[in-house]
């Protein structure tokens, strides 16, 4: 399978960037077939930029294009993120079954340059009985949300546990984290 590109869409990702003050391209790779998981990530950030890696499922590739971060302290959370040199993880899928719609979302830090995130992640689980596709996205976009406003409300808790396991990491391995 090729790779979907979502930088062609100029308005979703200045959607995305815009709370971020990044102007970057989005792209998405779809899973192959039996794969758990496609991914999509910005790249390194700029100066003043917050870098956003989407993990979402390959039934929601699509809704990254038209994603919006709708909570209040989304720009106390970037600057966080900027001033610690990490990044967003995100995972979500949503589905329904029993005449309900499910929606989940899982959100962590992650420092690119290390490849190592921490072990505390922040998640939401929303239900309600509508089985229709625009209940199912508006139902993701608010777990992702609020999985989110609890990731910037415990942030100090999440870069602690980080740095704990980047010490581990070192430890393991005989050497500093460079």
């Amino acid at each position: 399978m090729g790779a979907q590109v979502f930088s062609n869409n100029r308005a979703a990702a200045r959607r995305v960037l815009r709370r971020c003050m990044m102007a970057a391209a989005l792209s998405c790779t779809p899973a192959l077939p039996g794969a758990a998981f496609a991914q999509a990530e910005t790249p390194p950030p700029a100066a003043a930029g917050c870098e956003i890696r989407f993990m979402a499922a390959a039934n929601t590739s699509a809704l990254i294009e038209e994603f919006q971060f709708d909570f209040e302290s989304f720009e106390t959370l970037c600057a966080q993120l900027r001033a610690n040199n990490l990044s967003i993880t995100l995972m979500t899928d949503s589905g329904n079954g029993l005449e309900r719609s499910v929606a989940w979302a899982v959100v962590g830090i992650i420092d690119t340059n290390r490849m190592i995130s921490s072990p505390r992640w922040a998640n939401e689980l929303r239900m309600i009985d509508d089985t229709t596709g625009e209940t199912q996205r508006e139902l993701e976009m608010r777990a992702v949300n609020f999985a989110m406003e609890r990731l910037a409300q415990d942030f100090d808790q999440h870069l602690f546990e980080l740095r704990q396991e980047e010490a581990r990491v070192a430890a393991l391995f005989g050497a500093t984290l460079q």
